[in-house]
């Protein structure tokens, strides 16, 4: 239905009961999926110019992200606070989405507050 809206750049699909996304929308920015079902960072491959993504309030305890250093040098803002991220047997993913994060330039925001997320985790 919305892939009809080629040029969208603003949707907030907050507290719904999405747990996938199969869209692809080359000119959204802004794509709030706060309180939802969903258990992982959805690819983010077919959002180019990305600068916002909100996934607060859902279930996501995967942390891998779908991106290279040739897309998303706009993506500013990753808001997962509010999960079930645990890194705390998962170090390896941990480093993993660390070295994601490390692509992305221009991030100003990274949002992981009220998680499974330790100390040990950190170190």
């Amino acid at each position: 239905m919305l892939a009809n809206f080629s040029n969208l750049q603003f949707i907030d699909a907050s507290q719904n009961y999405i747990s996938t996304l199969k869209l692809s929308l080359k000119h959204l920015k802004t794509l709030i999926l706060s309180r939802n079902e969903f258990v992982k960072i959805p690819n983010l491959i077919n959002f180019p110019n990305l600068e916002e993504l909100d996934l607060s309030d859902n279930k996501v305890t995967e942390m891998k992200l779908s991106i290279n250093q040739d897309n998303y040098i706009n993506f500013r803002v990753l808001k997962l606070n509010n999960n079930k991220i645990d890194f705390s047997n998962q170090k390896a993913q941990l480093f993993e989405f660390i070295d994601k994060l490390k692509m992305i330039n221009n991030l100003e925001q990274l949002d992981v507050q009220d998680n499974l997320i330790d100390e040990d985790s950190l170190n």
